[in-house]
């Protein structure tokens, strides 16, 4: 069933920086819906949003060493201009300042675009043959990712420790893959020849856009949505559920499918931008994010520590560093042998007599 979002019309207006990383496509779960329903409660504002969107568009399509930053700045700014010389946008004193704020969204949806295209840039970005005659495997290792562009112009974006398989004639007579592990797919929309992912004993069926896709490795799938709609469901006897923008949906071993409306989580989607993000995080997430990321096996010892959960960030750093913050967090010491990191409580002190 199709939910109507909830649109304040007195919403306060977004900064500039916030629609930035919307055009860029570098916004979250949470921010991008905020966003979409505030560009529909504001058309005028929408239009113009939309019309620097189209403007910068272009850059994604270009190496990021072709990129003159400049340039593309005095374009974007000469569309404002244009924009603001209209009816729409009178050159009131309130009209400046919608000016000004457009100004400010034109430069820093440029820079944002630049930065997201440095990043994938930085990834090895591979192309999947076509005509596809034959079954292709992508893989990658530990703290690895990989952009992969299949022959329809889906895009999959391979999380560290992942496996993705492209079975043998697709684009042409199915588009069907298998996953193990974690990816983000942007799907090219067919009505007639539908995606689909299998992994773990589900099954997620594309409807629309862009979702996530995690494979825990114990029998746990789970999948949130940024775009369009998936239809998520365990590969046997289960009708499925439908996931909409915002939405969360599980398989558990042996289960149906079920789904947490609006429960699309920032640690969902974060690792594609390198970041990765725990929010009361179950130490088994944490396990597996770590072997995946960084190759090394968390070991609780202690029942009532592996009961806790996590909240943290990390951003790029050394594996040391977050162990060391895991082990703050959790009131535990942390241990590093080799490949292997033991977590213990940390004993409690006698008082002193």
């Amino acid at each position: 069933m199709n939910r109507e979002p909830h649109v304040d019309s007195n919403q306060e207006k977004p900064s500039w920086e916030a629609l930035a990383r919307y055009l860029a496509g570098e916004a979250s779960v949470d921010e991008g819906m905020r966003l979409r329903q505030w560009l529909e409660a504001h058309p005028d504002d929408a239009a113009v949003v939309q019309a620097l969107g189209q403007t910068i568009k272009p850059l994604a399509g270009a190496p990021a060493r072709d990129i003159d930053v400049e340039a593309a700045l005095r374009r974007v700014t000469a569309r404002r201009v244009a924009e603001s010389e209209t009816p729409v946008l009178p050159l009131t004193r309130r009209g400046r300042g919608r000016v000004t704020w457009y100004a400010g969204l034109a430069a820093a949806a440029v820079l944002a675009v630049v930065a997201a295209i440095g990043l994938l840039r930085n990834l090895s970005t591979r192309e999947a043959v076509s005509p596809a005659v034959a079954t292709q495997n992508f893989q990658t290792i530990v703290g690895q990712r990989d952009s992969v562009r299949l022959v329809d112009g889906t895009q999959v974006l391979l999380g560290p420790s992942s496996h993705l398989t492209v079975a043998a004639g697709y684009g042409a007579q199915h588009r069907q893959v298998t996953l193990q592990g974690e990816a983000y797919f942007v799907v090219v929309h067919d009505a007639n020849r539908v995606f689909t992912v299998q992994t773990s004993g589900a099954v997620v069926q594309d409807v629309g856009t862009a979702f996530n896709v995690r494979n825990d490795g114990a029998g746990r799938v789970i999948v949130a949505v940024t775009e369009g709609s998936v239809l998520l469901r365990a590969a046997a006897n289960d009708a499925g559920v439908f996931l909409q923008p915002g939405d969360r949906g599980e398989v558990l071993r042996g289960a149906r499918a079920s789904a947490q409306r609006g429960g699309a989580l920032e640690q969902d989607t974060a690792w594609t931008r390198g970041r990765l993000v725990f929010r009361e995080s179950p130490l088994a997430d944490v396990q597996t994010t770590l072997r995946r990321w960084y190759g090394v096996e968390l070991r609780v010892q202690d029942t009532t520590l592996a009961r806790q959960h996590l909240t943290a960030t990390f951003e790029r750093e050394p594996v040391a560093e977050v162990l060391r913050v895991i082990g703050l967090t959790l009131g535990a010491t942390v241990e590093r042998r080799g490949d292997t990191a033991v977590v213990r409580r940390v004993p409690a002190r006698m008082p002193s007599r």
